[in-house]
């Protein structure tokens, strides 16, 4: 019985791509782009295979506002326009 090293498994060089992105799961316009990416490096047009940068969430501390503070915000510019006769600003409403 022979063993899995000895076992010769040949892939149809027509087929290679198609095998491929069957098993990585990956499209096969990725998997061009890829492979053209890779001859650019190769050739020496290109310097590195890029990745896509990873999204940075950030969360603005400016606009966090509960229920209540946004109600007390709203108190004020009202009270400030029905009084003052004017727009509001945060000059205004701190003096």
């Amino acid at each position: 019985m022979k063993t899995k090293s000895e076992v010769c498994i040949t892939i149809p060089l027509s087929k290679v791509r198609k095998i491929v992105t069957e098993a990585t799961r990956v499209i096969r316009r990725t998997l061009c782009r890829v492979l053209k990416e890779g001859e650019n490096v190769k050739n020496g047009v290109g310097m590195a295979i890029s990745t896509p940068r990873k999204l940075i969430l950030k969360v603005c501390t400016k606009n966090i506002l509960d229920n209540l503070d946004e109600a007390v915000l709203k108190r004020i510019v009202h009270n400030f326009y029905l009084t003052e006769k004017q727009r509001p600003t945060l000059r205004a409403i701190h003096s």
